[in-house]
């Protein structure tokens, strides 16, 4: 499906954003420059969609004209059953980032899990396999996560959630088809990272704590040492609170570039079924940054 200029008869491919809010978000500026780069008469846009929106929103992507969407915080899980289709990874996990639309049929993707396994051993180089990891979330980027940490069989993972009842079911759900014992997982909330518990490999931050510039830091001090890598899925700003304390312990402190452009490349992919460029992505990405730090 696509838009007509009506003049020439060219015809662009209309590709989106769903999400509230999307005022941080730097998915147009990157997938815009990959269509660009390839060549594809496509356009990708915001659309700001409240949570009472939603599903007037994902009805009404067809009768648009829409090709696809991203989806992104806070409707990952919402629009799970809004959809006609969902893939093996998006079913198991539970959340859709990735909407294709195929035959006036809604077909949802997760992008979000091989993304960051990606990014991860790209930008830290070495696998998460038999490694201590504490996720910090229980929203639909934990669950996708939560999903590639267990199929890269992490040794011992403790989740840290606000409300202990999601962080137990989200952790029951991903862990259903994986009762082999080698994946030992304990949910948390944050008040038990001021007690005596023992420190990760690995730290990850998939909550939206660290958005806002007044937002809090997450963890205790002292509690980041100079042995963890620190993984934060927030790009936009490019630090946060638990970047910089990772950074002033002299710990690996990672944003979350990296798995926007091999989660993104992966929804290209899905809908132009082209292979995304992804430096051209990941340079779009780096100049937008660059911009907004000079002007805020």
């Amino acid at each position: 499906m696509a838009s007509n200029d009506g003049v020439s008869g060219v015809t662009t491919r209309i590709m989106g954003i769903l999400g509230y809010p999307l005022a941080h978000s730097l998915s147009p500026v990157m997938h815009n420059a990959a269509f660009s780069a390839t060549g594809i008469n496509a356009c990708y846009a915001p659309f700001v969609v409240t949570p009472e929106n939603i599903k007037i929103a994902v009805n009404s992507l067809v009768a648009l004209g829409v090709c696809g969407v991203n989806v992104t915080i806070p409707h990952k899980e919402r629009v799970v059953p809004l959809l006609d289709e969902l893939d093996s990874d998006a079913e198991r996990i539970g959340a859709v980032n990735t909407i294709v639309i195929k035959d006036s049929r809604l077909i949802g993707y997760n992008t979000d899990a091989k993304g960051f396994g990606n990014a991860f051993a790209e930008e830290v180089g070495y696998s998460l396999e038999g490694r201590r990891v504490m996720l910090f979330g229980a929203g639909g980027a934990a669950r996708a996560v939560l999903a590639e940490l267990i199929t890269e069989g992490v040794r011992d993972l403790v989740v840290v959630v606000r409300e202990l009842e999601r962080g137990t079911a989200m952790v029951k759900d991903l862990l259903a088809d994986k009762q082999d014992g080698r994946v030992k997982v304990a949910v948390q909330t944050f008040e038990a990272l001021h007690a005596d518990i023992q420190r990760p490999d690995v730290l990850i931050n998939a909550t939206s704590v660290g958005l806002l510039p007044q937002d809090p830091i997450l963890i205790p001090s002292g509690f980041v040492t100079s042995k963890m890598v620190v993984y934060d899925l927030i790009y936009n700003p490019p630090t946060t609170p638990l970047l910089d304390e990772a950074k002033r312990v002299g710990a690996i402190a990672i944003n979350g570039l990296g798995m926007l452009v091999h989660q993104g490349a992966l929804a290209f992919q899905l809908w132009t079924g082209e292979r995304a460029p992804k430096n051209v992505m990941r340079e779009s990405l780096l100049r937008a940054l660059e911009g907004i730090k000079h002007h805020p």
